[in-house]
């Protein structure tokens, strides 16, 4: 019974850790674009919006 929970709150939390670094990938994707775009729009260095 006690392994019965365990797993349940390992699957529980491996879910939850799943949704945690996609949803982190995702926003430094966007991120990463963001400033590719801006950087490729305004004619600066790459260089520059890896400082920020």
């Amino acid at each position: 019974m006690f392994i019965l929970f365990n797993l349940s709150a390992w699957r529980k939390f491996y879910l939850m850790l799943q949704t945690w670094v996609s949803l982190w990938s995702f926003l430094l994707m966007y991120y990463f674009v963001n400033c590719i775009l801006l950087c490729n729009s305004t004619g600066l260095l790459l260089s520059v919006c890896f400082t920020f």
